[in-house]
């Protein structure tokens, strides 16, 4: 019986590892509907995926997932809580997982709120800023007609990939509130740490 006990532990912390990348890991839905950035989520969303980052009991905010052969389409829903608290969304990429353990040429940082920024082997590249990017796009601040949603486009150009059934790739969502407390999918991503981002799966 005893010389069991290592096999069972074996077993064990496979399935736990095995519970942990599949939780962090989406599945990305291919889409015929090309949604506008505007930050209106509507019926161009219903074929989306979705995946809830959890700011607080009563607020979470769902991030909407999809793409097509030009571009990989992101919305964040609800950034602004019923008492006027808003959070800022980004999107962390790594298109190489076998050297994802830095931030490298391969990994990408995408930030919107009153400007969209970017960066590039580098997160938090302020200098980089502009309502419109020519590879990618999203509504900016402030709200309208009562919407509190962000939409992204990027293009597969931008990130130098074509998306294709055997391509995985590393992703994290970022949130981060006026204190700049900071909320991810995956729970315990980092953004200077691309090792511990999810994987996306076409």
């Amino acid at each position: 019986m005893k010389d069991s006990y290592p096999l069972l532990l074996v077993l064990i912390l496979f399935c736990v590892s095995l519970q942990g990348y599949t939780q962090n890991t989406i599945l990305l839905p291919k889409t015929t509907v090309v949604p506008l950035i505007d930050g209106v989520l509507g019926e161009e969303w219903k074929d989306s995926q979705s995946v809830s980052i959890h700011i607080s009991p009563n607020w979470s905010i769902a991030v909407n997932y999809k793409y097509d052969v030009a571009y990989l389409y992101i919305a964040f829903e609800n950034l602004v809580s019923t008492e006027g608290l808003r959070v800022t969304p980004e999107i962390l990429i790594a298109t190489n997982i076998a050297a994802n353990k830095s931030w490298n040429t391969d990994t990408y940082w995408f930030h919107s709120s009153y400007s969209n920024c970017e960066g590039i082997g580098e997160f938090y590249n302020w200098e980089n800023c502009a309502n419109i990017h020519p590879d990618w796009q999203a509504n900016i601040l402030p709200f309208k007609n009562g919407n509190n949603n962000i939409e992204f486009k990027i293009s597969w150009a931008k990130l130098q990939i074509n998306p294709s059934a055997n391509l995985n790739i590393g992703i994290a969502f970022k949130l981060s509130n006026a204190l700049e407390k900071q909320f991810y999918w995956p729970k315990l991503a980092t953004i200077s740490s691309p090792v511990n981002w999810g994987v996306l799966k076409f």
